[in-house]
């Protein structure tokens, strides 16, 4: 049964409005530590691998001292603020959605994520950025209480969403 080809408009579609430019982007990329927790990993399999063979031990070892590296920095989460919203990793909200942004240091971070941390919070976290941004959510169809997003500038974030919410 052969299928219906769909019809496409004889001439273009207008974008009213084109997407703006992002006015904040971040990759929350690990720290050092993380990239030397791998090193160490390829090291501990070079010892247990260069019984049988030094080339393949080497070999081994730096084919996955690049892969994990690569796999690290890859699947590190993006922080952007652009277009009316606010998206941590692969979550995403309207900036209209959300309270004042609040910075917080490190220590602050550490005690949001302690034993009063709500669990319906969203919380795009990574370790090593020293800050964060936390906003409520004013949906009150939504049940996420407020949003918890790690950065290495607190400040900066914080300003782009302001200035997007001002909009």
């Amino acid at each position: 049964m052969p299928h219906a080809e769909p019809s496409l408009p004889s001439e273009p579609v207008d974008n009213p409005r084109p997407a703006a430019p992002a006015t904040y982007t971040e990759r929350l990329s690990p720290g050092i530590w993380t990239y030397g927790a791998i090193a160490l990993f390829c090291v501990f399999v070079f010892v247990m691998i260069v019984i049988a063979s030094l080339p393949i031990a080497a070999g081994v070892s730096l084919a996955l001292l690049v892969a994990g590296s690569v796999a690290a920095f890859v699947t590190s989460p993006v922080v952007t603020v652009a277009d009316g919203h606010l998206q941590a990793g692969r979550a995403r909200i309207p900036v209209n959605l959300l309270g004042e942004p609040r910075t917080l240091g490190r220590a602050e971070v550490a005690a949001t994520m302690g034993p009063s941390f709500d669990p319906r919070a969203f919380a795009c976290l990574r370790t090593g950025t020293g800050g964060a941004v936390v906003m409520d959510v004013l949906d009150p169809q939504d049940p996420t209480p407020w949003w918890l997003v790690s950065t290495r500038h607190p400040e900066a974030l914080a300003s782009a969403i302001r200035a997007a919410q001002a909009r």
